[in-house]
């Protein structure tokens, strides 16, 4: 007994050593990818870069396009060649000198992997014909092993599928049964909830008519309320009218008594203004006349003082004569 676990114990050892070694392999290969992924992404980042450029000067040609279009078509062309010329030869040696760049680096970065590739193969060629002479032995023993192994898992395997299709089975069985009690439920409920509906349809069209009903004769009360309004409105309405009728007549009269009024006053003050004006008339003729007979009276006194005054100087004559 102890000898076969000594046995195994050694076993196990030499497979997990083996392991060991095949994971070291795998980084080292890993390690290889990693190292070409960097290659091929700075490979991409310079022909990105050289697309970058190329859009750029695209770009400053367009622009001197268009601020060339407002100039004569001699000097467009004179400008247009120098400009091209110019942005042509700048473009070319950018290009040499990206291109020498690229090459240094390509041939360093190459240099350096193939170094590294050869020492890394002349390493892994002897570790891999030391690993493949032991494996070679390990494998055919470790074969058997596995084959023991699988033959065991294969058998658990089966009657853990065999488990799992009863418990599925099973699984499937209480679904589909809580399913149909589910149905069944929703279907009792659905014919209660009919029901329901039926009844308060029911209610509800009872007691739209009792309500229809009610509307009726509060309309028919209302239609009698409203013609009995609406006589004493009329009457009522009648009686202000004849009111009214009334109260105009005796306006209208009044108007009239009124107007008579004032036309016998108007008369009255038309006469009085006639008579004031007869008067006053008679008046300018009293004053006119007496004017007429002042003026007549001094015509009388001058014409005798002038009869006066010639009979004087007459006077005076005579005596200047006797003298």
């Amino acid at each position: 007994m102890r000898k076969k676990k000594k046995k195994k114990t050694k076993k196990l050892e030499k497979s997990k050593k083996i392991i060991s070694k095949v994971k070291k392999k795998i980084s080292k290969i890993n390690l290889k990818k990693t190292k070409i992924a960097k290659i091929t992404k700075q490979i991409k980042y310079l022909k990105e870069l050289n697309l970058l450029l190329q859009r750029k000067k695209k770009q400053i040609i367009s622009k001197q396009i268009n601020q060339l279009s407002k100039i004569s078509l001699h000097r467009l062309a004179n400008f247009t060649s120098q400009s091209l010329n110019k942005a042509y030869e700048d473009f070319k040696k950018k290009r040499k000198i990206n291109k020498l760049k690229q090459i240094k680096l390509e041939k360093r970065k190459k240099a350096k992997q193939i170094k590294k590739e050869k020492k890394e193969q002349k390493r892994l060629d002897l570790i891999n014909k030391k690993i493949i002479l032991k494996q070679i032995k390990k494998e055919k023993k470790e074969q058997k092993r596995l084959d023991l192994i699988n033959k065991k898992i294969k058998q658990k395997e089966a009657k853990e599928e065999q488990r799992l299709k009863q418990k599925e089975e099973k699984r499937l069985k209480q679904e589909e049964e809580q399913r149909s009690q589910e149905e069944q439920q929703k279907l009792q409920e659905e014919k209660e909830q009919r029901q329901k509906e039926q009844e308060e349809q029911r209610q509800k069209e009872q007691e739209e008519q009792r309500l229809k009903k009610e509307e009726e004769k509060q309309r028919q009360q209302e239609y009698y309320r409203h013609r009995a309004f609406a006589e004493e409105q009329r009457q009522k309405e009648q009686e202000e009218q004849r009111l009214k009728q009334e109260e105009q007549q005796k306006l209208q009269e009044e108007k009239e008594q009124r107007q008579k009024e004032q036309e016998e006053q108007i008369n009255q003050h038309a006469e009085q203004q006639k008579l004031q004006e007869e008067k006053d008339q008679r008046q300018k003729e009293q004053e006119e006349q007496q004017k007429l007979q002042e003026e007549k009276e001094q015509r009388q006194k001058e014409q005798e003082e002038q009869i006066n005054q010639h009979a004087e100087q007459q006077k005076l004559q005579e005596e200047e004569k006797k003298d």
